[in-house]
């Protein structure tokens, strides 16, 4: 496992299709992305960069999580019973970090940026997300998953 220094960027807006509710534990967003897939498949839209999540509640909490799992989007799609389009506007400053390796190291990861935050004078201004560049999936391992961890913030 290896953690990434953490860096700042501006991330750009874009259209997302997702599903945002509160589920019983982490390991029940997997479901949302066949959902939102098949949806994407039914109306011929591809993806526009790797799905992530952004989690609504204040910290970690064991169960009843509050998560939007997300698919960035080319061009527009129409939303559906539970998988919704709609714009995600961009972050000015986006404080971030990769981990590279399995699942049981984002603990660590979420420490290490959340102290880095603190330690550089700024604030948390909205939800965060993990972008899963590579994996979960039958094409990686848990020791080959990239995940980027990326907080919004502004100086305090």
């Amino acid at each position: 496992m290896s953690i990434s220094e953490v860096t700042l960027k501006k991330v750009d807006l874009m259209t997302i299709a997702s599903i945002r509710e509160v589920l019983p534990t982490y390991a029940d967003m997997g479901a949302h992305y066949g959902e939102i897939f098949a949806h994407m498949s039914k109306n011929n839209v591809a993806p526009a960069g790797p799905p992530f999540s952004m989690y609504y509640d204040e910290g970690y909490k064991e169960k009843d999580v509050d998560v939007e799992s997300a698919v960035p989007i080319a061009g527009s799609a129409p939303s559906g019973d539970r998988v919704k389009a709609r714009e995600l506007p961009g972050v000015e400053q986006m404080a971030c970090l990769t981990l590279e390796g399995s699942y049981e190291g984002l603990s660590d990861a979420y420490s290490r940026l959340i102290q880095w935050i603190e330690t550089n004078g700024y604030q948390i201004i909205a939800p965060n997300r993990e972008i899963y560049l590579k994996g979960p999936g039958p094409n990686y391992e848990p020791a080959e998953y990239v995940t980027e961890l990326q907080f919004p913030v502004r100086k305090a």
